[in-house]
């Protein structure tokens, strides 16, 4: 999992931080990026759970802001997860069309 959240951490603190401030207080970029930071210095240390809500609720706030589409999220970081689940022994998840 470290793997992942270091690409994805790395991948939106630099769009964080080539678009204008987004958002106040805790939606803010320099939150989110706070976040991120925090994020990759305690995948080890915390749940599963707990890392991908905080994932989680990066992206969603990104997305908002219109700095993520979630398609090409998806498409982006679908492989990556894939990955691990397979490394891991882990089931992948089938996909829903909602």
């Amino acid at each position: 999992m470290k793997e992942i959240i270091n690409i994805l951490s790395k991948r939106y603190i630099e769009v964080l931080q080539k678009n204008k401030e987004i958002g106040t207080g805790k939606y803010s970029s320099s939150h989110l990026i706070n976040m991120l930071n925090t994020l990759n210095e305690n995948v080890e240390k915390w749940s599963i759970d707990k890392t991908n809500r905080w994932l989680g609720f990066i992206q969603g706030v990104m997305t908002v802001y219109g700095l993520l589409d979630v398609d090409k999220e998806r498409d982006f970081t679908r492989p990556l997860f894939h990955e691990y689940y397979k490394k891991n022994n882990i089931e992948i998840p089938k996909t829903l069309d909602i």
